[in-house]
């Protein structure tokens, strides 16, 4: 009678919201489409956690990182991504015809022209509230990569100029993928927020973070965003130590990786293979309303090819 209850609707909104890929794009008088040439392409950022960090958390004292192997063992070395090859945005920038892959914010080559293409923030362990994945110590969340963020727009600016910026920023394509660790490294860990579970009802919780979330939003929007379409992604995996499906100790030196990783959706317990994220990248680039909503981006590409 006493014991708090869980309901499903909570579990519901939980995971519907547990993987979030936000894709932003604004046009203005741009003229681009998938695969043009490189000179009619918009810069790409990236915001989000794991799921598509490049390589962030390499340079942070962090017990989140994947700077070891197996992880990239198909780009030949560890790049600081959780994952055998390339992320979702990794894919989405190749197929609109981005030059190489979009940096991380903290490598010691990101800075100067580099910037005009673009820059990823996302950082592994990073969430949506700011105390979220305090139990890996060092990690970037969604207000700090913000930050970042506003930094790298005044680099642009003096860089550039202010209507070039503008043009530039107006034209580019934001993504942010981000939501699971709120849950997973936050409200429901035991050692972390047992207390707050008996305080915080589940729905509660869930009303805070979208809350957070708009506030957010709200605030790259003001820095000239438009939000246009969403996305929810499954779990699996590939590089396991232990458990039925691997998923009881996190992808390491030691782990067992599979042979045909193309067989597989994820590469460990959190993270999609390279194979995965191409199917991922895919249906947002051409999916329908089951996939990525109002349009895809393909879609609204060519809406502003049009306009």
């Amino acid at each position: 009678m006493g014991k708090n209850v869980v309901h499903k609707p909570f579990f519901n909104i939980l995971f519907q919201f547990l993987i979030i890929i936000i894709i932003i794009l604004v046009v203005s008088e741009s003229r681009f489409c998938l695969a043009e040439p490189k000179d009619t392409v918009p810069a790409n950022f990236v915001f989000g956690d794991s799921l598509v960090d490049a390589g962030n958390n390499n340079y942070i004292v962090s017990l989140s990182k994947a700077d070891f192997a197996p992880n990239g063992i198909d780009f030949g070395q560890p790049t600081g991504r959780y994952t055998n090859g390339r992320t979702i945005v990794d894919i989405i920038g190749q197929e609109i015809g981005l030059s190489g892959f979009t940096p991380p914010f903290l490598a010691p080559t990101t800075g100067g022209l580099t910037v005009l293409q673009g820059v990823n923030f996302a950082s592994g362990g990073g969430g949506i509230l700011n105390h979220t994945g305090k139990i890996f110590g060092g990690r970037i969340n969604l207000d700090a990569q913000m930050d970042n963020f506003a930094n790298t727009r005044q680099e642009i600016i003096s860089r550039i100029g202010d209507a070039a910026s503008n043009n530039l920023l107006q034209n580019a394509l934001f993504s942010i993928t981000i939501g699971s660790n709120d849950f997973i490294n936050n409200y429901l860990t035991p050692c972390l927020s047992k207390l707050d579970q008996k305080l915080v009802p589940p729905e509660l919780f869930v009303a805070a973070m979208i809350s957070r979330f708009r506030l957010q939003l709200t605030r790259l929007y003001s820095m000239g965003k438009k939000i246009v379409s969403r996305f929810e992604n499954p779990n699996s995996a590939c590089c396991q130590v232990a458990g039925r499906f691997g998923g009881l100790i996190p992808c390491g030196p030691t782990s067992k990786v599979c042979e045909d990783r193309s067989k597989y959706v994820f590469w460990d317990a959190y993270h999609p293979t390279d194979a995965a994220n191409a199917i991922i990248a895919m249906r947002l680039i051409n999916g329908d309303l089951a996939d990525i909503w109002p349009i895809n981006i393909k879609q609204l590409m060519a809406q502003s090819h049009m306009g």
